[in-house]
């Protein structure tokens, strides 16, 4: 019984020891975290405030100062480490030995980051451009160390994989600043098609988000089975693709209706021989 109240003793000794030299590191090492992470936090909303006032490329602020806010906390949580008295060499050693095994299993988590260097470097595209990728259609709204954001015409939120696109085609409709767009129309064969030509012209110039250069065009494009197909081929600001494209659609009837020109439906006229009918 004796035996048992002294290491009881001993134990507590032990516990008050270990509480004295390593409680102030813990409420340190949490301390430090926990203001640490506000801090860097706050940080990278500054600096994305003074991005976006300053007019820097979206594209690059935003996965540079992704990266700097991971790269902060680690060396937070490592300094953390320190202060609880782990050894910065074999914590750095464990660190790195974590880190190829969560690397291993996180392999697409990894490329993705290496997808956005590299559409970091080669810059197909940046943020505010309409992109089309292999299954979307949209603005791209942010470009982050993992993912980048894209907002379609029906104002859905698109996350993508950097991975993804660095690996996968993509459309750029605002490199150049302009795109083409092109309606088919057919008219019946009794029309007269310079007379309908000038009238779709007129049409489109009168949209003033329909750009003078390159000049609309209107011309043959076949000789179908029931119609001459027009094609009419606009070039507008990537932004008025559809507002331009839908308000064009709306009008070309009643201007054609106007100068009486007939868009046909598909017919068949069926020919009956003379010796048929007699048989």
């Amino acid at each position: 019984m004796e035996m048992d109240i002294n290491r009881i003793e001993q134990l507590s000794a032990k516990l008050i020891d270990l509480s004295i030299n390593y409680l102030p590191r813990f409420l340190g090492a949490l301390i430090l975290l926990l203001i640490g992470w506000k801090i860097i936090n706050l940080l990278i909303k500054v600096l994305n405030k003074r991005a976006r006032k300053k007019e820097i490329d979206g594209t690059i602020s935003h996965f540079v100062i992704d990266l700097l806010g991971w790269m902060l906390k680690i060396i937070i949580i490592i300094t953390a480490a320190a202060i609880m008295g782990v050894q910065t060499a074999s914590f750095l050693t464990i660190l790195g030995t974590a880190g190829l095994a969560v690397g291993l299993a996180l392999q697409g988590t990894l490329a993705n980051v290496a997808g956005g260097l590299l559409i970091l470097m080669l810059k197909p595209f940046k943020v505010g451009d309409l992109i089309s990728t292999k299954e979307h259609t949209g603005y791209v709204k942010s470009m982050q160390l993992f993912i980048t954001v894209i907002t379609t015409f029906q104002n859905e939120t698109i996350i993508i994989p950097n991975a993804e696109l660095s690996n996968g085609r993509i459309k750029n409709f605002s490199t150049l600043g302009k795109i083409r767009l092109e309606i088919p129309i057919g008219v019946s064969y009794n029309t007269d098609i310079e007379k309908a030509r000038e009238a779709i012209l007129e049409l489109a110039k009168k949209d003033k988000r329909v750009l003078a250069e390159p000049v609309p065009f209107v011309g043959v494009e076949a000789y179908a089975d029931s119609s001459i197909n027009l094609s009419i081929r606009l070039w507008v600001v990537p932004e008025d693709y559809y507002p331009v494209f839908f308000s064009i659609m709306n009008d070309l009837k009643p201007t054609l209706d106007k100068i009486n020109v007939e868009i046909p439906f598909p017919q068949r006229v069926v020919h009956i021989s003379q010796a048929k009918m007699e048989k």
